[in-house]
């Protein structure tokens, strides 16, 4: 079963309240596998492929040719240039852009709130991480809230980034 254009749940115990959505557009040739779920409000480019059970909150805005790999979950008012790919159980907070041609591996993950109080949602307090063109975040990498990676750059298997990654370089984990 595949559910499409479900609408935000508007909950009490939620900080942000998700506003009603219009309804999502699909290109023709798009491919959405068993169990992927996909929020309304979305745009999305040409050649989408969404894996199994992968799901895509509110709001977001992907290019052509944008992949999503299996039990991925993208949050809400993402932005993906084209022919991006995010591999399995990786996970984007919301408000993320990432460039085009850019690759995520299995496992990444990203945080967008550096506060440890109770959750008050609060824009000014959130600031998702922001990926250039043609970069490539390695499988398990950690990006902290509001790093910058700048296009071209390079994340290594496993590395946490707490500072941007100028353009071009490469970032490489510690070796134990």
């Amino acid at each position: 079963m595949i559910f499409l254009d479900i609408q935000p749940a508007r909950s009490p115990s939620l900080a942000r309240q998700a506003a009603p959505q219009p309804p999502s557009v699909f290109p023709p040739d798009r491919v959405i596998m068993p169990g992927a779920r996909i929020y309304a409000g979305g745009i999305f480019g040409a050649g989408l492929f969404v894996g199994d059970g992968a799901s895509i909150a509110e709001g977001c805005r992907f290019g052509a040719r944008c992949v999503i790999g299996r039990n991925a979950t993208v949050g809400d008012h993402v932005t993906l240039g084209d022919d991006v790919r995010i591999q399995t159980g990786a996970h984007l907070v919301g408000g993320m852009v990432v460039g085009d041609r850019s690759f995520i591996g299995l496992g990444v993950i990203t945080c967008n709130d550096h506060d440890p109080q109770p959750y008050v949602y609060d824009a000014a307090r959130i600031a998702p991480p922001i990926i250039g063109a043609d970069c490539m975040i390695g499988s398990g990498a950690i990006l902290c809230p509001g790093v910058r990676i700048g296009d071209g750059a390079r994340v290594s298997a496993g590395a946490i980034v707490r500072r941007d990654v100028p353009p071009g370089a490469t970032l490489r984990a510690i070796a134990a």
